[in-house]
Order: C-alpha cells, then sequence, then structure tokens
C-alpha cells in the first residue's frame, strides 16, 4: 500500500480560509491567497492536476514496484519544518 500526503492544494478547505483571512484581517482576496501561498517555497498553492498526475502514476502500471512508502507532494513546505 501507498499513501499520497498532500500539502496545500485548490480545494474547498483552502478556499474557506483564504475567505476566514479576508473576513478576520480585512484582506482582498489577492492578499489572502498570497499569505496562504508564500508559506510554500514554490510560492503558490498545488492544483488538482498536479496532485491527479501522481495520483495516476502511483495507480499505474509503471509505479508496480512502488510499495510501502508516502509521497509528500508539498511543494518543499514539509521541509520548512524540519
Amino acid at each position: 500500500m501507498n499513501v499520497v500526503a498532500p500539502g496545500y492544494f485548490n480545494t474547498g478547505r483552502v478556499h474557506n480560509r483564504i475567505e476566514a483571512l479576508m473576513v478576520d484581517e480585512g484582506l482582498d482576496r489577492d492578499a489572502a491567497i498570497e499569505r496562504v501561498a508564500n508559506a510554500n517555497p514554490l510560492g503558490r498553492i498545488g492544483t488538482a492536476d498536479e496532485l491527479a498526475e501522481l495520483v495516476g502514476f502511483i495507480v499505474s502500471d509503471r509505479a508496480r514496484y512502488l510499495n510501502g512508502t508516502t509521497i509528500v507532494i508539498d511543494g518543499g513546505s514539509s521541509r520548512l519544518a524540519t
């Protein structure tokens, strides 16, 4: 079994965080998105297509020798915590 560990992606949860920043801190949408994206070394939020590409690879025959691993896909955010 393999596990995918995603970071911040363009999902409802991230949209809720952006909306909360807009309300709580009075930021406009662009500033709130920038605040969320700046937590990532790539300076952006991941896309659904990027996550789908990884999952598609893992379930394909190309990854038949991949087993028992966790693949972190977070644009490098987890490296900042170490």
